[in-house]
């Protein structure tokens, strides 16, 4: 899923520079259409024990787990790491170094060279298990943070900046999973409902990420990455209560 939000990219790009932008939301509805017969085939209905289940019993979930303090900030640590993947990326197209900023091309191959990170941390799933979820996600906010701190300054060096991108990537790529397996742990009695808000703070933070980057041009693309890097070191104080209360466990 997380994959996602890069190839897509990738392809948006390439289906607007040949057919305009209204194409990408024809392509997009077609292929969510489409998407019907897979999901038709493989989901099936969940067994009911008693009387309880279902949408209703999800929903009458969601204001519980808002009311637990360890739970809204493993949700705000989610907004602040997807508002910070999309702001850097479009930071990048709108704000980045000379040569790279309004230059599809050079933008594409920016983009791309970020998939192998996504393929990279999947491979690597058995030794990142070994650490616990909250270990895992404070220890992948940081890295991301640092990466995003050092692009700041890198200024016009395009290569150094590929490698940096390439390695906030990966750390976004491993605390995603991190955080959701911590939500996970932490309501093993309202799972459903949980993830489920984990997936409403993804898509909340991947729509503030283009909002702060637009806000954010007048201090230049180094400024903008200095604020996303104190966003995600947001993040890591988010996640640090949960990584607490797993050690005293």
């Amino acid at each position: 899923m997380f994959a996602a939000a890069v190839l897509l990219q990738i392809a948006a790009q390439a289906v607007a520079a040949g057919l305009g932008w209204r194409a990408v939301f024809w392509l997009s509805a077609a292929l969510m259409a489409l998407s019907l017969i897979p999901v038709r085939r493989v989901l099936r209905p969940t067994l009911r024990h008693g009387s309880g289940g279902g949408l209703s019993q999800a929903f009458a979930a969601m204001p519980r787990l808002l009311g637990r303090p360890r739970m809204v900030a493993l949700y705000l640590s989610t907004v602040a790491l997807m508002s910070s993947f999309v702001a850097v990326y479009t930071a990048v197209a709108i704000a980045g170094p000379a040569g790279i900023a309004g230059n599809s091309s050079a933008i594409l191959a920016l983009r791309a060279s970020a998939l192998p990170a996504l393929v990279a941390i999947p491979v690597l799933a058995r030794v990142l298990q070994r650490l616990a979820a909250p270990l895992r996600a404070v220890l992948a906010f940081a890295p991301a943070a640092l990466t995003v701190a050092a692009g700041s300054f890198l200024g016009g060096h395009t290569v150094p900046l590929a490698l940096a991108l390439f390695l906030f990537v990966a750390a976004v790529a491993a605390a995603a999973p991190a955080v959701v397996e911590t939500i996970n742990a932490t309501a093993p009695h309202a799972r459903g409902a949980a993830v489920a808000l984990y997936g409403c703070g993804m898509f909340i933070g991947a729509s503030l990420g283009p909002q702060l980057t637009g806000a954010l041009t007048g201090l230049g693309f180094g400024g903008i990455l200095r604020v996303v890097a104190a966003a995600l070191v947001l993040g890591i104080l988010l996640a640090l209560p949960a990584l607490r209360h797993h050690r005293t466990q």
